[in-house]
């Protein structure tokens, strides 16, 4: 599903859920991402993103997997980000979040 300059792919589904994004995730495609993970998130004990192909990471974007991160971790879930590129982890970085969240890569 595309989505305003992001891509989303669900590559597996429960319960380990694997989302690939590509593309930037902000302001405008955040509110779409949200809802589709969102309804991913209640069968999956652990829920990956493929982030290797994802260019842009903004406070909306952070705010959102910070959501998706709480409604995980209030079933006793995990997200992990997988393939982070230089530029998102530097935003992960700089923010605090890569203490918050799983970062494998």
């Amino acid at each position: 599903m595309e989505e305003a300059g992001l891509d989303v792919r669900v590559v597996d589904g429960a319960p380990t859920a694997r989302i690939a994004l590509s593309g930037r995730l902000d302001t405008v495609s955040a509110p779409a991402f949200q809802e589709q993970a969102l309804s991913l998130v209640a069968d999956a004990t652990t829920f990956v993103l493929d982030c290797s192909e994802l260019s842009y990471l903004s406070s909306a974007g952070l705010r959102t997997l910070l959501l998706i991160h709480k409604r995980l971790m209030a079933k006793g879930a995990r997200l992990a980000l997988d393939g982070v590129v230089s530029s998102v982890r530097d935003v992960l970085d700089l923010t605090g979040f890569s203490g918050i969240f799983d970062v494998l890569g």
